[in-house]
């Protein structure tokens, strides 16, 4: 278990050492570690991703973030939104900063659902 936990710990330091490098972008981060705290915090910083919208969306009853990503060149961006069923996730994912692009209303194109239940991919 220390070993996995050990294998992991590398792998997420060098991810972020690679995008601070500029060795890689968003889209070459595994998916097991495109929401890593370290991660995520290190492509803020870089400005391979940043926030457009968040808050809490009362149809869907969930918290969101709508976020703009882009690769290591930043010709084009995407936009991503991450959903939370609690506000411990989506307040520890942004990392206390919840009022800066407030948002009340929401309409996502697409959607990435982070829940204790599920974690999906849907195109809306």
């Amino acid at each position: 278990m220390s070993n996995e936990t050990t294998t992991q710990d590398q792998e997420v330091i060098s991810l972020v050492e690679r995008l601070k490098n500029r060795s890689i972008g968003f889209y070459a981060v595994p998916q097991e570690y495109r929401y890593h705290p370290s991660v995520v915090a290190a492509e803020r910083e870089l400005g391979l991703r940043r926030s457009i919208r968040k808050g809490y969306d009362i149809i869907r009853n969930n918290f969101f973030v709508d976020e703009c990503v882009g690769g290591i060149d930043c010709i084009a961006e995407d936009e991503l939104t991450v959903c939370f069923d609690d506000f411990s996730a989506y307040y520890d994912f942004l990392r206390g900063d919840i009022y800066d692009n407030a948002c009340y209303t929401h309409a996502a194109k697409r959607l990435v659902c982070r829940s204790q239940t599920a974690e999906w991919l849907c195109l809306c």
